[in-house]
C-alpha cells in the first residue's frame, strides 16, 4: 500500500496496469481513512479489504478541505460547504483522482479527441469502478466530467443525496446518464437522518433502467456493515 499525506492506493505505479481499478470517494466531513476502518461510520474497511481479496486495487484520496488536504478558505466547513465554495470542492477533489490516473498511465481525455491525448497513456486500459459514500458520489460525477476518456465500468453510491431541491448542474437528477450508461448500484436506508427515505425513492426512480439495481436498508446514513457485503456480492458480477 502506497499512501501520502492526502492518498492512499494499492496500485503499484511501476508495474503493468491491471484490468480493473477501484475508485473510493468519502463523504463530507469524513476523510480517506474511512476506507481503512472495518467499523466506523461507513464500513469502508470491509469494502477495501472485500476489493483486495479480489485482487482489485484501490484508490483513495482526501478530498478538498478534508484531512490532509487543506482548503485555501478560511471559512471552508468540510461539513456544510456552502454554495459558493461546492464548485471548489467538487473541481479540487476531482483533480486529485484525474492526476493519480494520469501519472499512471490512464488515459483520461476523450478518445474522440486524438490531437490531445493522455501524456505516457500506456496502451492497456483499465475498466474504472467508481464507489462512493454520501456526498462522495458528486466528486465522482465531477472526476467523470474532467476525464471523459475514463472507461468507467461501474458506480456505486452509498446513501448518495439526490439534491433535488437545488436542482443545479451537481443535482444528480441532472447528471441521470452517469448511472443509466453503466451499471449502477444504488443503496439507501429507511432511516436517513439527512435524506428522506421519500427523497431517495424518488431518485431511484429518476435513473431506473436495467442497468440500475436499487437496495433499501434498514438504518440511517450509517448504513449497517451488510451494506459492503451488498456491494461486494453485486461487483463481483460486473468485473
Amino acid at each position: 500500500m502506497i499512501s501520502t499525506t492526502t492518498t492512499i492506493s494499492t496500485l503499484n505505479p511501476s508495474g503493468p496496469l491491471p484490468g480493473n481499478v477501484a475508485l473510493l470517494f468519502h463523504g463530507l466531513g469524513s476523510s480517506k481513512d474511512e476506507w481503512l476502518e472495518p467499523g466506523g461510520y461507513t464500513h469502508g474497511g470491509l469494502v477495501t479489504r472485500g476489493l483486495s481479496e479480489l485482487g482489485i486495487p484501490w484508490i483513495a484520496a482526501d478530498q478538498y478541505g478534508h484531512g490532509g488536504f487543506a482548503a485555501r478558505q478560511s471559512d471552508f466547513d468540510p461539513e456544510d460547504i456552502s454554495d459558493e465554495l461546492w464548485p471548489d470542492f467538487l473541481g479540487e477533489s476531482a483533480r486529485v483522482y484525474v492526476r493519480m490516473l494520469r501519472e499512471l498511465g490512464v488515459a483520461v481525455e476523450s478518445p474522440q479527441n486524438p490531437e490531445n491525448p493522455t501524456p505516457g497513456a500506456r496502451k492497456q486500459q483499465p475498466r474504472i469502478h467508481l464507489i462512493s459514500y454520501s456526498g462522495g458520489i458528486q466528486v465522482a460525477c465531477e472526476v467523470i466530467r474532467q476525464a471523459p476518456g475514463l472507461e468507467v465500468a461501474s458506480i456505486c453510491a452509498a446513501v448518495p443525496p439526490p439534491d433535488k431541491d437545488a436542482d443545479d448542474e451537481y443535482s444528480l437528477h441532472n447528471n441521470r446518464e452517469v448511472f443509466t450508461r453503466r451499471p449502477s448500484l444504488l443503496i439507501f436506508a429507511d432511516q436517513d437522518e439527512h435524506i428522506s427515505a421519500e427523497e431517495a425513492r424518488w431518485f431511484a426512480g429518476q435513473v431506473a433502467c436495467p442497468a440500475t439495481k436499487v437496495i433499501e436498508l434498514p438504518g440511517g446514513h450509517s448504513l449497517p456493515e451488510s451494506w459492503a457485503q451488498e456491494f461486494l456480492k453485486w461487483f463481483r458480477q460486473h468485473l
